[in-house]
Protein backbone atom coordinates (compact mmCIF):
# COMPACT_ATOMS: atom_id res chain seq x y z
CA UNK A 1 0.00 0.00 0.00
CA UNK A 2 3.11 2.47 0.87
CA UNK A 3 4.31 1.72 -2.26
CA UNK A 4 1.10 2.58 -4.32
CA UNK A 5 0.56 5.67 -2.04
CA UNK A 6 4.41 6.99 -2.85
CA UNK A 7 4.17 6.32 -6.72
CA UNK A 8 2.21 8.47 -9.25
CA UNK A 9 -1.01 6.93 -8.48
CA UNK A 10 -1.27 8.18 -4.75
CA UNK A 11 0.94 10.95 -4.86
CA UNK A 12 -2.03 13.03 -6.27
CA UNK A 13 -5.63 13.89 -4.67
CA UNK A 14 -5.65 10.12 -3.26
CA UNK A 15 -2.55 10.20 -1.22
CA UNK A 16 -4.24 10.84 2.48
CA UNK A 17 -6.68 8.53 1.52
CA UNK A 18 -3.66 6.40 1.20
CA UNK A 19 -2.19 7.34 4.28
CA UNK A 20 -4.99 6.96 6.32
CA UNK A 21 -5.17 3.21 5.07
CA UNK A 22 -1.66 2.71 5.74
CA UNK A 23 -2.30 4.02 9.16
CA UNK A 24 -5.18 1.62 10.14
CA UNK A 25 -3.07 -1.32 8.29
CA UNK A 26 0.13 -0.17 10.31
CA UNK A 27 -2.15 -0.04 13.98
CA UNK A 28 -3.42 -3.86 13.08
CA UNK A 29 0.12 -4.88 12.74
CA UNK A 30 1.34 -3.16 15.89
CA UNK A 31 -1.56 -4.95 18.33
CA UNK A 32 -0.73 -8.50 15.97
CA UNK A 33 2.98 -8.10 17.05
CA UNK A 34 2.32 -6.87 20.88
CA UNK A 35 5.45 -8.83 22.49
CA UNK A 36 7.07 -6.36 25.40
CA UNK A 37 8.98 -9.60 26.34
CA UNK A 38 11.08 -9.99 23.47
CA UNK A 39 11.27 -5.46 23.07
CA UNK A 40 12.76 -5.56 27.19
CA UNK A 41 15.24 -8.42 25.80
CA UNK A 42 17.11 -6.09 23.66
CA UNK A 43 19.18 -3.28 25.69
CA UNK A 44 18.83 -0.59 23.06
CA UNK A 45 14.73 -0.98 22.76
CA UNK A 46 15.00 -0.92 26.70
CA UNK A 47 16.76 2.28 26.55
CA UNK A 48 14.03 3.26 23.99
CA UNK A 49 11.06 2.80 26.14
CA UNK A 50 12.39 4.09 29.19
CA UNK A 51 13.76 7.46 27.28
CA UNK A 52 10.00 8.02 26.15
CA UNK A 53 8.43 7.24 29.51
CA UNK A 54 10.73 10.16 31.07
CA UNK A 55 10.39 12.52 27.86
CA UNK A 56 6.47 12.23 28.43
CA UNK A 57 6.25 12.84 32.18
CA UNK A 58 9.06 15.70 31.52
CA UNK A 59 7.11 17.62 28.54
CA UNK A 60 3.64 16.61 30.30
CA UNK A 61 4.67 18.76 33.59
CA UNK A 62 6.08 21.24 31.67
CA UNK A 63 2.83 21.65 29.52
CA UNK A 64 0.90 21.61 32.82
CA UNK A 65 2.52 24.48 33.77
CA UNK A 66 2.25 26.67 30.38
CA UNK A 67 5.27 25.98 28.80
CA UNK A 68 5.34 26.02 25.72
CA UNK A 69 5.87 22.83 24.05
CA UNK A 70 6.64 21.45 20.46
CA UNK A 71 5.03 18.08 20.69
CA UNK A 72 6.22 16.65 17.30
CA UNK A 73 9.65 15.25 18.12
CA UNK A 74 8.21 13.04 21.11
CA UNK A 75 4.93 12.26 18.74
CA UNK A 76 8.12 11.03 15.88
CA UNK A 77 10.09 8.95 18.64
CA UNK A 78 6.56 7.62 19.63
CA UNK A 79 5.59 6.02 16.36
CA UNK A 80 9.01 4.50 16.10
CA UNK A 81 8.34 2.99 19.24
CA UNK A 82 5.57 0.95 17.32
CA UNK A 83 7.55 0.54 14.57
CA UNK A 84 9.68 -1.52 17.12
CA UNK A 85 6.89 -3.44 17.91
CA UNK A 86 6.14 -4.83 14.61
CA UNK A 87 9.88 -5.18 13.76
CA UNK A 88 10.24 -7.96 16.33
CA UNK A 89 7.26 -10.18 15.04
CA UNK A 90 8.09 -13.77 14.63
CA UNK A 91 8.73 -15.00 11.34
CA UNK A 92 10.65 -17.33 8.73
CA UNK A 93 13.66 -16.55 7.13
CA UNK A 94 11.47 -17.46 3.86
CA UNK A 95 9.08 -15.17 4.92
CA UNK A 96 11.40 -12.27 5.66
CA UNK A 97 13.06 -12.75 2.09
CA UNK A 98 10.13 -12.70 0.63
CA UNK A 99 9.24 -9.52 2.25
CA UNK A 100 12.97 -8.16 1.64
CA UNK A 101 11.98 -8.99 -2.03
CA UNK A 102 8.37 -7.31 -2.24
CA UNK A 103 10.42 -3.99 -0.78
CA UNK A 104 12.80 -4.30 -3.53
CA UNK A 105 10.57 -4.29 -6.07
CA UNK A 106 8.14 -2.10 -4.77
CA UNK A 107 10.50 0.86 -4.47
CA UNK A 108 11.99 0.62 -7.63
CA UNK A 109 8.33 0.98 -9.22
CA UNK A 110 8.32 3.83 -7.22
CA UNK A 111 11.50 5.26 -8.15
CA UNK A 112 11.63 4.24 -12.13
CA UNK A 113 7.91 5.50 -12.31
CA UNK A 114 8.62 8.78 -10.60
CA UNK A 115 11.24 9.99 -13.25
CA UNK A 116 9.88 9.45 -15.92
CA UNK A 117 6.25 11.11 -14.70
CA UNK A 118 7.55 14.02 -13.34
CA UNK A 119 10.93 14.12 -14.52
CA UNK A 120 12.54 13.16 -17.80
CA UNK A 121 13.89 9.76 -17.38
CA UNK A 122 17.50 9.07 -15.70
CA UNK A 123 19.00 12.69 -16.67
CA UNK A 124 19.84 15.08 -13.77
CA UNK A 125 17.97 18.41 -13.82
CA UNK A 126 18.83 21.32 -12.31
CA UNK A 127 15.31 22.04 -10.62
CA UNK A 128 13.92 19.21 -8.52
CA UNK A 129 10.56 17.19 -9.30
CA UNK A 130 7.14 18.30 -7.56
CA UNK A 131 7.57 14.98 -5.24
CA UNK A 132 7.86 14.47 -1.45
CA UNK A 133 12.03 13.35 -2.61
CA UNK A 134 12.91 13.82 1.47
CA UNK A 135 10.40 10.99 2.34
CA UNK A 136 10.87 8.45 -1.35
CA UNK A 137 14.93 8.96 -1.77
CA UNK A 138 15.69 7.53 1.73
CA UNK A 139 13.02 4.55 0.95
CA UNK A 140 14.87 3.77 -2.47
CA UNK A 141 18.77 4.09 -0.57
CA UNK A 142 17.18 1.42 2.29
CA UNK A 143 16.06 -0.32 -0.61
CA UNK A 144 18.95 -0.18 -2.45
CA UNK A 145 21.54 -1.07 0.54
CA UNK A 146 19.04 -4.40 0.91
CA UNK A 147 19.49 -5.43 -2.66
CA UNK A 148 23.06 -5.28 -2.97
CA UNK A 149 23.44 -7.12 0.40
CA UNK A 150 21.16 -9.91 -1.14
CA UNK A 151 23.37 -9.98 -4.33
CA UNK A 152 26.33 -10.68 -2.13
CA UNK A 153 24.61 -12.91 0.04
CA UNK A 154 22.93 -15.56 -3.05
CA UNK A 155 24.95 -18.09 -4.36
CA UNK A 156 24.38 -18.04 -7.79
CA UNK A 157 26.20 -15.65 -10.27
CA UNK A 158 22.51 -14.71 -12.01
CA UNK A 159 20.85 -13.65 -9.10
CA UNK A 160 23.94 -11.46 -8.07
CA UNK A 161 23.83 -10.12 -11.01
CA UNK A 162 20.21 -9.40 -11.04
CA UNK A 163 19.83 -7.64 -7.07
CA UNK A 164 23.28 -5.64 -7.85
CA UNK A 165 20.96 -4.52 -11.53
CA UNK A 166 18.32 -3.39 -9.10
CA UNK A 167 20.69 -1.77 -6.50
CA UNK A 168 22.42 0.10 -9.36
CA UNK A 169 18.91 1.39 -10.61
CA UNK A 170 17.87 2.29 -7.32
CA UNK A 171 20.63 4.42 -6.87
CA UNK A 172 20.27 5.83 -10.36
CA UNK A 173 16.91 7.01 -9.23
CA UNK A 174 18.41 8.06 -6.49
CA UNK A 175 21.00 10.59 -7.93
CA UNK A 176 17.92 11.71 -10.66
CA UNK A 177 16.15 12.65 -7.49
CA UNK A 178 19.13 14.97 -6.23
CA UNK A 179 18.58 13.17 -2.95
CA UNK A 180 22.43 14.04 -1.64
CA UNK A 181 22.19 13.26 1.81
CA UNK A 182 21.08 9.74 0.21
CA UNK A 183 24.10 9.32 -1.51
CA UNK A 184 26.14 9.79 1.37
CA UNK A 185 24.50 7.24 3.53
CA UNK A 186 24.42 4.91 0.62
CA UNK A 187 28.71 5.55 0.46
CA UNK A 188 28.90 5.34 4.06
CA UNK A 189 26.95 1.95 4.07
CA UNK A 190 29.13 0.23 1.72
CA UNK A 191 32.34 1.50 2.67
CA UNK A 192 31.05 -0.18 5.96
CA UNK A 193 30.19 -3.23 4.23
CA UNK A 194 33.47 -3.75 2.31
CA UNK A 195 36.01 -2.91 5.46
CA UNK A 196 33.66 -4.85 8.55
CA UNK A 197 31.65 -7.37 6.73
CA UNK A 198 34.12 -8.50 3.69
CA UNK A 199 37.05 -7.77 6.12
CA UNK A 200 39.21 -8.01 2.86
CA UNK A 201 41.44 -5.17 1.87
CA UNK A 202 42.31 -6.25 -1.09
CA UNK A 203 38.57 -6.00 -2.23
CA UNK A 204 38.13 -2.37 -0.37
CA UNK A 205 41.29 -1.06 -2.20
CA UNK A 206 39.81 -2.32 -5.64
CA UNK A 207 36.06 -1.02 -5.19
CA UNK A 208 38.34 2.63 -4.01
CA UNK A 209 40.67 2.24 -7.32
CA UNK A 210 37.47 1.62 -9.58
CA UNK A 211 35.39 4.07 -8.20
CA UNK A 212 37.89 6.77 -8.86
CA UNK A 213 38.27 5.59 -12.49
CA UNK A 214 34.60 5.60 -12.91
CA UNK A 215 33.77 8.63 -10.88
CA UNK A 216 36.61 10.46 -13.13
CA UNK A 217 37.15 8.77 -16.32
CA UNK A 218 33.43 8.11 -17.04
CA UNK A 219 29.76 9.64 -17.83
CA UNK A 220 28.60 7.75 -14.35
CA UNK A 221 31.31 10.04 -12.84
CA UNK A 222 29.91 13.67 -14.46
CA UNK A 223 26.38 11.97 -13.24
CA UNK A 224 26.57 11.33 -9.60
CA UNK A 225 28.79 14.90 -9.58
CA UNK A 226 25.57 16.46 -11.27
CA UNK A 227 23.84 14.94 -9.14
CA UNK A 228 25.55 16.14 -6.00
CA UNK A 229 26.15 19.76 -7.07
CA UNK A 230 24.61 20.99 -10.60
CA UNK A 231 22.97 24.57 -10.03
CA UNK A 232 25.27 24.85 -6.88
CA UNK A 233 27.98 27.14 -6.10
CA UNK A 234 30.77 24.78 -4.78
CA UNK A 235 33.25 27.28 -3.25
CA UNK A 236 29.73 28.55 -1.24
CA UNK A 237 29.48 26.22 1.40
CA UNK A 238 26.38 27.46 2.57
CA UNK A 239 25.05 26.89 -1.36
CA UNK A 240 26.30 23.69 -1.50
CA UNK A 241 24.06 22.95 1.81
CA UNK A 242 21.43 24.33 0.31
CA UNK A 243 21.30 27.20 2.65
CA UNK A 244 21.21 24.86 5.51
CA UNK A 245 25.01 26.31 6.90
CA UNK A 246 22.94 29.75 7.57
CA UNK A 247 19.92 28.13 9.22
CA UNK A 248 22.66 26.17 11.58
CA UNK A 249 23.97 29.33 12.93
CA UNK A 250 20.76 31.20 13.60
CA UNK A 251 20.05 27.82 15.86
CA UNK A 252 23.40 27.46 17.35
CA UNK A 253 22.80 31.01 18.68
CA UNK A 254 19.59 30.75 19.94
CA UNK A 255 20.23 27.66 21.53
CA UNK A 256 23.28 29.01 23.28
CA UNK A 257 20.62 32.09 24.42
CA UNK A 258 18.23 29.59 25.47
CA UNK A 259 20.81 26.17 26.48
CA UNK A 260 18.63 24.70 29.22
CA UNK A 261 14.46 25.04 28.04
CA UNK A 262 15.17 26.16 24.36
CA UNK A 263 11.36 27.29 23.46
CA UNK A 264 9.66 25.23 26.19
CA UNK A 265 10.19 28.91 28.20
CA UNK A 266 9.24 30.80 25.73
CA UNK A 267 6.35 32.18 24.28
CA UNK A 268 7.23 32.05 21.00
CA UNK A 269 10.14 29.92 19.20
CA UNK A 270 12.92 31.30 17.20
CA UNK A 271 11.23 33.65 14.37
CA UNK A 272 13.91 33.86 11.02
CA UNK A 273 15.94 31.48 9.64
CA UNK A 274 13.44 28.84 8.67
CA UNK A 275 13.53 25.45 10.64
CA UNK A 276 16.75 23.82 10.89
CA UNK A 277 17.08 20.80 9.16
CA UNK A 278 19.27 18.72 11.73
CA UNK A 279 17.82 16.40 14.47
CA UNK A 280 20.20 17.32 17.07
CA UNK A 281 19.80 21.19 16.97
CA UNK A 282 16.12 20.63 16.29
CA UNK A 283 15.43 18.91 19.17
CA UNK A 284 17.58 21.29 21.43
CA UNK A 285 16.11 24.22 20.02
CA UNK A 286 12.50 22.91 21.11
CA UNK A 287 13.35 21.25 24.25
CA UNK A 288 16.58 22.41 25.27
CA UNK A 289 19.16 20.51 27.44
CA UNK A 290 16.73 19.86 30.56
CA UNK A 291 13.63 19.21 27.93
CA UNK A 292 15.85 17.23 25.03
CA UNK A 293 18.82 16.20 26.68
CA UNK A 294 17.48 12.29 27.28
CA UNK A 295 16.41 12.85 23.41
CA UNK A 296 19.90 13.59 22.79
CA UNK A 297 21.76 11.31 24.68
CA UNK A 298 19.53 8.11 23.54
CA UNK A 299 20.19 9.42 19.81
CA UNK A 300 24.10 9.59 19.96
CA UNK A 301 23.62 6.04 21.87
CA UNK A 302 21.61 4.88 18.70
CA UNK A 303 24.41 6.31 17.04
CA UNK A 304 27.39 4.45 18.92
CA UNK A 305 25.02 1.00 18.86
CA UNK A 306 24.66 0.63 15.39
CA UNK A 307 28.25 1.78 14.69
CA UNK A 308 29.33 -0.92 17.02
CA UNK A 309 27.23 -3.77 15.62
CA UNK A 310 28.39 -3.01 12.28
CA UNK A 311 32.07 -2.97 13.00
CA UNK A 312 32.30 -6.24 15.96
CA UNK A 313 28.79 -7.97 13.83
CA UNK A 314 28.02 -11.19 14.40
CA UNK A 315 27.78 -12.97 10.84
CA UNK A 316 24.02 -13.99 10.71
CA UNK A 317 23.15 -14.21 7.02
CA UNK A 318 20.63 -12.01 5.54
CA UNK A 319 20.00 -10.21 8.85
CA UNK A 320 22.67 -8.67 9.28
CA UNK A 321 21.58 -6.17 6.90
CA UNK A 322 19.55 -4.45 9.37
CA UNK A 323 22.29 -2.80 10.96
CA UNK A 324 23.83 -1.35 7.93
CA UNK A 325 20.48 0.08 6.54
CA UNK A 326 19.78 2.17 9.67
CA UNK A 327 22.85 3.78 8.39
CA UNK A 328 20.45 5.70 6.34
CA UNK A 329 17.94 7.19 8.58
CA UNK A 330 20.67 8.16 10.47
CA UNK A 331 22.86 10.34 8.16
CA UNK A 332 20.30 11.61 6.60
CA UNK A 333 18.97 12.82 10.48
CA UNK A 334 22.10 14.91 9.84
CA UNK A 335 20.51 17.40 7.37
CA UNK A 336 16.28 16.37 8.23
CA UNK A 337 14.95 17.18 11.38
CA UNK A 338 12.27 14.28 11.63
CA UNK A 339 14.78 11.84 11.04
CA UNK A 340 15.49 8.87 12.16
CA UNK A 341 12.20 8.73 14.10
CA UNK A 342 9.33 9.51 10.94
CA UNK A 343 8.31 9.99 8.25
CA UNK A 344 6.98 6.79 9.06
CA UNK A 345 6.51 5.30 5.55
CA UNK A 346 10.79 6.47 5.23
CA UNK A 347 12.08 4.75 8.24
CA UNK A 348 9.82 1.49 8.64
CA UNK A 349 11.65 -0.39 6.82
CA UNK A 350 14.84 0.47 8.51
CA UNK A 351 13.17 -0.77 11.87
CA UNK A 352 12.25 -3.37 10.67
CA UNK A 353 15.21 -5.08 9.08
CA UNK A 354 16.60 -3.72 12.82
CA UNK A 355 14.35 -5.29 14.59
CA UNK A 356 14.53 -8.87 13.29
CA UNK A 357 18.39 -8.76 13.02
CA UNK A 358 18.48 -8.02 16.96
CA UNK A 359 15.68 -10.66 17.61
CA UNK A 360 18.22 -13.00 15.27
CA UNK A 361 21.00 -12.51 16.94
CA UNK A 362 19.81 -12.90 20.73
CA UNK A 363 18.48 -16.32 19.73
CA UNK A 364 21.89 -17.87 18.43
Amino acid sequence: MMMIQLSPIGLGDNYERFRYVIIGLTGVLFLLSWDLKAVFSIKIFRYFFFVILGEAILLSIVFAVGGNVNWRPFVDLLMAWGFVLIALMRITTRQYLLILNLFIWGTLYIGVSCIFTYGTGFVINDLYMPIPKNQIAPILAISCLIAFFVGNHVQRVSQKFYYWGIAFLLFACICVFRARANIVALALGLLIYFVFYKRDVRVLFLGIGVGIVVFVFSPLGLFVYNALFANYDISDLNSVSAGRTDTYLVSLDFILDNLLWGNLALEKGRLGGGIVHNYGLYTLENYGIIGGGLLILFYIKLWVNILRNNISQSQIGVYSIGSIVFIVPLVVSLFEYTYPYSPGSAVFMAYFCLGQYFRRRSTI
